[in-house]
């Protein structure tokens, strides 16, 4: 190709700077005559290492055009569509993560007002620090009150006997068929 024809179509479709510069081909293939061959020429040698080392990937709609899973090469219209939608994505998930990150902050201030708000009660309640805590107080300090009741355990029951007693036990070998 000229010098000059490559100047007119680059002026006259700019689209192929969009494109990245990378040519897509399907020639015959004279191993299966029933397939083409598709293949794809960088735009520079070093940017085969890039896709190849993943720093690049090539749009979905070329790799299955490319690995025949699409009949027709993908058209602009379509490229440019599916960029517009990744661009939408990725504005989405940064809404999402800033949002995610103002919730936690705000759980993070509500713990530490929460927590410094219990670390200051018994600080303030001078009298109250000296007696002892509600909780550690018999029946017989409280005559008036009703006694503590065990709460019962989610647990289930168990027969101390059973518990104790372990049964021995030791892996066999199965044959199929039995």
């Amino acid at each position: 190709m000229s010098f000059l024809r490559r100047v007119w179509s680059a002026i006259s479709n700019p689209d192929e700077i969009w494109k990245a510069r990378n040519r897509f081909y399907e020639a015959y293939s004279p191993n299966d005559p029933s397939r083409s061959r598709r293949t794809v020429q960088y735009y520079k040698e070093d940017a085969v290492w890039q896709y190849i080392g993943g720093g690049k990937r090539l749009p979905a709609q070329w790799s299955s055009w490319l690995s025949h899973t699409r009949p027709n090469p993908p058209t602009l219209e379509e490229l440019q569509m599916d960029m517009a939608r990744r661009e939408r994505v990725l504005r989405n998930a940064q809404l999402i993560e800033a949002k995610d990150r103002e919730e936690s902050e705000q759980l993070a201030r509500l713990r530490d007002a929460e927590h410094a708000a219990l670390m200051a009660a018994p600080l303030s309640a001078g009298a109250a620090a000296s007696a002892p805590a509600p909780n550690t107080l018999s029946a017989a300090h409280s005559p008036g009150a009703a006694p503590p009741t065990a709460q019962p355990s989610r647990l289930p029951k168990i027969n101390n006997a059973q518990a104790s007693d372990a049964e021995a036990w030791a892996p066999r070998a199965r044959v199929r068929g039995e």
